[in-house]
C-alpha cells in the first residue's frame, strides 16, 4: 500500500488503477498486454512518469532503507553499543566528504561524485578501523570515539565547502549534506542493489554470533566466536553498503538507529528475527520518509535527510525514556 502510494502521490497525482498497468506492461519478461490507450497523451505521460522516475525511486528508496537498517542492527550487535550506528563508523561524513570534493573539483555528476563518494566511504572506514586497533585487537569504544571524531572534522569540511564553492555547486552540496532521492533513474539502481543483496545475503549469517556478543566479548570468545574477524566483517560490509546509499542519495540519518531500536522493542532482541525485521522497518520508514519530502511542501521538494532527522531524533529520545522505564 505505501508503495503504491509513492507511485500515485506527488505534484502530478496519478491515478492509483494506473499503476500496476503501467507497470505489468512495461516489465520485458512478461507478454502482458495493458487495456491503457498510450495514444492519450495523458497516459502517456503518467505510465512514463510512474516506470521511469518514482518506481525506480521507490525501489531506491527500498534498498537504502534495508541497507542503513541492517547495517545499522549489525553495528549494534557486534559492538554490544544500542548506539552505534553506520554514521558513526565514518563511512557516511567520509562518503560526504568525497562527495564534497568531487563537487568542488567539477566531477560528472553521473559516475564521478558517486566513485569518489564511494571510495571516500570506504577509505575513511578503513581508517578508522586501523586506528581503533591496539595490541592487535579492535576496541569497540576508540573505533566509536575516533568516528565521532571524523565526523566533526567532515562536518566542518563541508560547511567550509559550502562558503568556498561557486554558486551552482552549493546546491549540490546541500544534495549531497542533507540526502535526496530526486534524479534516481533505472541507471542508478543496479549498483546499490547488488551490494545491498550482499549483505541482505551475508550478515543474517551472523546472528548467532550477535546473540553470543550479548553475553560479552570474553564469553563470545570462548563460545567460539572470533570477535575480530567478526568485527572485520560487519565494518566492511556496513561501509560497503552505506557507502554506495551515500554515493547515490547523500547522507540520510537515524535510519539505521531508530529502526533497530524499534524493532527490538517489538520483538525482541533474537538477531534471527532482528535483522530482517529491521531490513523490512528500514524499507517502511524511507519509503514513508521520501513520500513526505515530495508531498509536505507543494512545488518543492524537502530533503531526505531532513524528513528522517526530524521523524528519527524525536523518535530515538521517545524510545530511550521508555525502554529506562521499562
Amino acid at each position: 500500500m505505501l508503495f503504491q502510494l509513492n507511485l500515485v502521490r506527488g505534484a502530478v497525482e496519478v491515478e492509483p488503477g494506473l499503476v500496476w498497468e503501467a507497470i505489468l506492461d512495461d516489465a520485458p519478461l512478461l507478454s502482458y498486454q495493458s487495456e491503457l490507450d498510450y495514444s492519450d497523451r495523458m497516459v502517456q505521460r503518467d505510465a512514463t512518469l510512474i516506470t521511469e522516475i518514482r518506481l525506480p525511486r521507490a525501489v531506491m528508496a527500498c534498498l537504502i532503507g534495508v541497507g542503513l537498517a541492517l547495517a545499522g542492527a549489525s553495528l549494534q550487535g557486534v559492538f554490544r553499543n544500542a548506539l552505534a550506528d553506520p554514521s558513526l563508523i565514518g563511512v557516511s561524513s567520509g562518503a560526504a566528504f568525497g562527495a564534497v570534493t568531487g563537487i568542488v573539483l567539477g566531477l560528472d555528476r553521473d559516475i564521478g561524485i558517486p566513485a569518489a563518494a564511494f571510495a571516500s566511504g570506504l577509505l575513511t572506514t578503513a581508517l578508522i578501523y586501523r586506528l581503533s586497533v591496539r595490541r592487535y585487537r579492535t576496541s569497540g569504544t576508540d573505533l566509536l570515539l575516533i568516528g565521532l571524531g571524523v565526523n566533526a572534522i567532515a562536518s566542518a569540511y563541508i560547511g567550509l565547502a559550502s562558503f568556498a564553492a561557486r554558486e551552482s555547486q552549493v546546491g549540490d552540496i546541500v544534495f549531497w549534506a542533507f540526502g535526496s532521492l530526486a534524479g534516481i533513474f533505472w541507471a542508478d539502481v543496479y549498483v546499490p542493489f547488488i551490494m545491498v543483496a550482499v549483505g541482505a545475503v551475508v550478515l543474517p549469517w551472523f546472528a548467532r554470533a550477535f546473540n553470543l556478543m550479548a553475553l560479552g566479548e570474553d564469553e563470545a570468545r570462548h563460545l567460539g566466536v572470533d570477535v575480530d574477524f567478526l568485527r572485520l566483517v560487519v565494518i566492511s560490509l556496513a561501509a560497503m553498503i552505506v557507502g554506495v546509499g551515500v554515493a547515490y542519495a547523500g547522507v540520510i540519518g537515524f535510519v539505521g538507529l531508530v529502526v533497530p531500536h524499534l524493532v527490538r522493542l517489538l520483538v525482541g532482541p533474537d538477531y534471527r528475527v532482528v535483522l530482517p525485521a529491521s531490513a523490512l522497518g528500514g524499507a517502511v520508514f524511507l519509503l514513508a520518509a521520501d513520500l513526505a519530502a515530495r508531498t509536505f511542501v507543494s512545488l518543492t521538494e524537502v530533503p531526505l535527510g531532513m524528513i528522517t532527522t526530524l521523524v528519527g531524533g524525536p523518535m530515538f529520545v521517545l524510545l530511550i525514556l521508555f525502554s529506562r522505564q521499562r
